[in-house]
């Protein structure tokens, strides 16, 4: 009886023995579920990738490294500022994420005007609030935030509980886990890397569709021999300050290592509001397309060498009254008739959105363009559809283009010496029309050999109506 009972005895403090002293898998595993369980934290999280040297093409839309800070609640609301150092050194403006109630917020202005910034250089782009109204996020439902900063309780979750078993060890307090190849599965090479390819997602916005490139830090890992690269984890959990502090190394020989540092704090519940101003992806989408087709124009002026003179008064080129020399002629303009000046006693002819007055001395002709600023709207109409080009001429000089403060209105002209129509004088006037989208141009061609008196005291009165004193272009022509 005794010695049967002292066996039972043995079995049973044996039996307190092993379940008294846990694994160091076991450990990790209530690690992780705590982190999991958190109501909230804080994180930093900092991330590197090191290209080995001539292995590997450098990818122009990639970073090389990110900063992340940032709060996670347990219901999945985020929020976090990230920033991109690419391999010059150059650091992104912050980006804003917001995800409340499994709807993603981005804060898309900083970093869109750096990459404009550069896609235009050296030339200034426009500053990207003017298309989109201040600085409102994106409502984006397809932005992937899950693995922001990197989802470590995902990660241990994803591997193979015998693996972690037989790599993990722990030593005062320090638990490191070492992986190799063949333990790394596709999804978790994508969750180490996820915060690189956030750039990738940001950056296609900019980018035509055929252009756009997906997580290629990911494409150039999974092209790589997975059988041969190593994960190295390194973890703590300072129980005092509820710290979760993580060190990860993936290493792809002959390719690049990989490295993030990432720091969670738990926090008191709270609450993240979704951001007041937003668009959706559409209106992004279009907002965007105005304003790369406004940089274009800006950047279409500042290579063709026009100068430009804010000097130029208010215009009136509509609504004259009818006196012995111009007559009011009605051009419908969108879905308003406004009445423009013409020469009496000219040929005047309307048809297909041109309005023309025409004698042997002097000829007006009156058009519309979608309205823009007036020296973006009238540069392409001087420099391609009245262009030089177009005339004989090899001499012709031209004036600086005056606008008005607000650049709604402009003034140019071209003076030819030689061309079919002998010495001529073009003369380049255009107006935003007020509560339109439109802005009328009126071109004047003045033959200057065939100039009468008459026509002198037509161009003196129109300019006087208008507000511009046509007798300097003259004087400009005439004194050649």
């Amino acid at each position: 009886m005794r010695k049967a009972l002292s066996i039972f005895l043995i079995l049973a403090l044996l039996l307190g023995l092993f379940t008294g002293c846990s694994s160091p898998s076991s450990e990790l595993s209530a690690l992780t579920r705590q982190l999991s369980e958190m109501d909230g934290y804080t994180f930093t999280a900092v991330g590197e990738v090191i290209f080995t040297e001539g292995a590997t093409p450098y990818v122009p839309d990639m970073p090389l490294s990110y900063e992340i800070t940032g709060v996670r609640f347990a219901d999945g609301d985020l929020s976090a500022q990230l920033n991109f150092t690419d391999a010059l050194g150059r650091r992104t403006a912050d980006i804003s994420f917001t995800s409340v109630g499994g709807i993603n917020y981005l804060g898309f202005i900083p970093f869109f005007q750096e990459v404009m910034d550069e896609l235009y250089a050296p030339y200034t782009a426009i500053p990207i609030s003017e298309s989109f109204f201040g600085y409102p996020y994106l409502t984006d439902p397809g932005l992937n935030l899950e693995n922001l900063p990197i989802n470590f309780p995902a990660l241990i979750d994803a591997l193979d509980n015998r693996d972690i078993r037989y790599g993990l060890s722990q030593s005062a307090g320090l638990y490191s886990l070492h992986l190799t190849g063949d333990q790394l599965s596709p999804s978790i090479l994508a969750t180490i890397v996820r915060p690189f390819g956030l750039y990738s997602d940001l950056y296609a916005y900019t980018l035509p569709a055929e252009e756009m490139h997906f997580d290629p830090l990911l494409g150039i890992l999974l092209a790589g021999d997975l059988s041969e690269y190593l994960l190295e984890l390194t973890f703590t959990l300072d129980e005092e300050t509820s710290t979760f502090t993580m060190w990860l190394t993936l290493i792809a020989p002959g390719l690049m290592e990989v490295r993030a540092d990432v720091v969670y704090q738990e926090i008191p519940t709270t609450v993240i509001l979704p951001p007041a101003d937003m668009v959706d992806l559409v209106t992004m989408q279009y907002l965007f397309a105005a304003y790369q087709e406004a940089n274009a124009r800006a950047l279409f002026i500042a290579q063709s060498g026009i100068e430009i003179i804010q000097d130029l008064p208010e215009l009136h080129m509509t609504e004259h009254e009818e006196s012995n020399l111009l007559i009011p002629f009605d051009m419908e303009i969108g879905d308003t008739v406004h009445t423009v000046s013409l020469m009496v006693g000219a040929s005047n002819t309307a048809s297909h959105g041109y309005v023309h007055s025409f004698t042997p001395a002097m000829a007006i002709l009156y058009t519309t363009r979608p309205a823009h600023s007036a020296s973006e709207t009238m540069a392409p109409i001087v420099l391609e559809d009245f262009g030089v080009e177009a005339y004989d001429a090899e001499n012709f000089q031209r004036t600086a283009m005056r606008v008005n403060a607000h650049d709604t209105a402009a003034v140019k002209a071209l003076y030819f010496d030689d061309n079919h129509m002998g010495r001529t004088l073009h003369i380049y006037v255009l107006q935003n029309l007020d509560d339109s989208d439109y802005a009328l141009f009126m071109g004047i061609i003045v033959i200057l050999d065939s100039l009468t008196a008459h026509a002198y005291r037509v161009l003196e009165e129109l300019g006087f109506l208008i507000g511009i004193d046509f007798q300097d272009y003259l004087t400009l022509a005439q004194g050649d």
